[in-house]
């Protein structure tokens, strides 16, 4: 992916720690277990938009790739890029679009996918068995947009804006049997990265109803 796309990410997270006035502590991270569920249809049939995974995400599952870990801040992290696992997204009818020409167009592709760290704790990390808080989520991805050209893109759940996603905390017996369950159900706001534009940098598209729902079960 585009080197932008990944400064937009290290700004993002020096923004958000900066933000917090309180230092994360760092542990070592460990690997997950993603599964997404299926798209949610209505009682007349229609699916509602929102993505799909099929089988679940494992971590390394191709030697180095994909990522799949709860990293050294506590939070969820999912990286397929450099692999052949893709995301796919089904978009539909939106609630707002300003751009619809560079909107994107549904599909499956590579993704990252990183909850967001909470300005004061806990993180998801430090969640107690049946506690559940919102958090923030992005996901990034480069796709086509409705133009036919190629663009950056990033879907923001933002739970200072009150559409966040919920994540809940189950514990087992065993550590392998601690499970995240991250879910939402409000408009994600989705950006794209243009350039040759004024001003250039990262434009909002619109809001789209793009649930979201897996689970994060710790891996060996």
């Amino acid at each position: 992916m585009r080197q932008s796309l990944t400064a937009r990410v290290l700004l993002l997270s020096a923004v958000i720690l900066s933000a917090s006035g309180a230092a994360v502590v760092a542990f070592s991270a460990f690997p997950l277990v993603i599964t997404f569920a299926p798209l949610a249809v209505p009682p007349e049939g229609v699916p509602l938009e929102g993505v799909t995974g099929g089988a679940p995400y494992v971590d390394r599952a191709e030697g180095r790739v994909p990522v799949v870990i709860m990293n050294r801040d506590g939070a969820i992290q999912m990286d397929t890029r450099g692999s052949t696992r893709t995301l796919c997204f089904q978009f539909g009818g939106a609630i707002t679009v300003d751009l619809p020409a560079v909107a994107p167009q549904s599909g499956c592709y590579p993704v990252l996918l990183r909850t967001l760290l909470r300005p004061s704790p806990p993180q998801i990390v430090d969640l107690v068995d049946g506690e559940t808080l919102d958090y923030g989520l992005d996901l990034y991805w480069t796709g086509t947009g409705q133009d036919g050209r190629i663009y950056d893109y990033v879907v923001e759940y933002k739970r200072f804006e009150g559409n966040g996603v919920a994540v809940s905390y189950s514990a087992g017996s065993a550590p392998s049997e601690n499970t995240w369950t991250v879910s939402g159900d409000r408009p994600g706001r989705i950006s794209v990265y243009r350039r040759g534009v004024k001003p250039q940098g990262w434009s909002v598209v619109g809001t789209y109803r793009l649930p979201i729902h897996f689970t994060a079960v710790r891996g060996s």
